[in-house]
């Protein structure tokens, strides 16, 4: 025997399964959405550098500095007073700020 269907719904919508499923659907992108913004903004990849021709030049300098501490045959240790005056002398010579090296800062 077939039973007739009901006219009228028996339960109120949010006791149905189909309301919560179609909700759900955009609900999870939303949520997905959300989740890889905040993991590409927290995690990002800067592959450019903003002063990278200054970066280069450092680089270059820094290069150049190393190659003429070994032909001059000067280990680069801070401790070693004869490669600070070398670095003293070479800063002069590249017009670079002023820096000592504190190799000693216990009391």
């Amino acid at each position: 025997m077939i039973r007739p269907l009901p006219s009228e719904d028996t339960q109120p919508w949010y006791r149905q399964f189909w309301p919560w499923f179609l909700i759900l659907l955009p609900a999870s992108v939303v949520v997905a959405g959300l989740t890889t913004l905040v993991l590409a903004n927290r995690h990002a990849d800067d592959l450019v550098v903003d002063d990278y021709y200054k970066d280069g030049l450092a680089i270059n300098r820094k290069l150049e500095k190393q190659q003429r501490a070994d032909q001059q045959g000067i280990s680069v240790n801070p401790q070693n007073e004869e490669w600070t005056k070398f670095w003293d002398d070479f800063k002069k010579e590249q017009n670079l700020p002023h820096f000592r090296f504190f190799t000693d800062l216990g009391g």
